[in-house]
């Protein structure tokens, strides 16, 4: 993951990994389970989504753009699991079903911790919520 956001680079010859000069400001920010006091439950600061965010919208395009569909499609109403799949099916029509459910999910993943999705549970079912963060990027 680290290599796919552009934060390492890896020279397989040498067998090399360094961090690239967004990795190094990356891990310059400030982190609450790295260097907070160990009371906050969060995994990273604003500040640490913002960069993520910007980074990913600048550099990973193709994701960025598939997480923007999840956001549409939630924010249109496909909102439960079933629906956001019919809705992803719909938009990406070439994807086989289990690479459209892997990068479903992964982009579930990265919304969450980017706080842009919420996720409520009703027994086993799921709806994903969009933030105010989430509302943003769609509007």
């Amino acid at each position: 993951m680290s290599a796919e956001l552009g934060m390492i680079h890896v020279d397989l010859p040498s067998k090399e990994v360094r961090l690239t000069q967004a990795g190094v400001y990356y891990v310059s920010l400030e982190n609450p389970q790295l260097d907070g006091d160990g009371d906050s439950t969060d995994a990273t600061t604003p500040e640490e989504r913002a960069f993520l965010l910007t980074h990913i919208k600048a550099n990973l395009k193709e994701d960025w753009a598939f997480c923007t569909d999840v956001l549409k499609s939630i924010s249109d109403g496909w909102n439960g699991s079933e629906t956001l799949e019919a809705a992803m099916t719909e938009k990406h029509p070439n994807l086989g079903a289990n690479t459209l459910r892997t990068n479903t999910g992964g982009a579930l993943g990265r919304l969450g911790d980017l706080r842009l999705i919420e996720r409520s549970w009703t027994r086993r079912k799921v709806t994903y919520l969009l933030t105010q963060a989430g509302l943003d990027e769609v509007t």
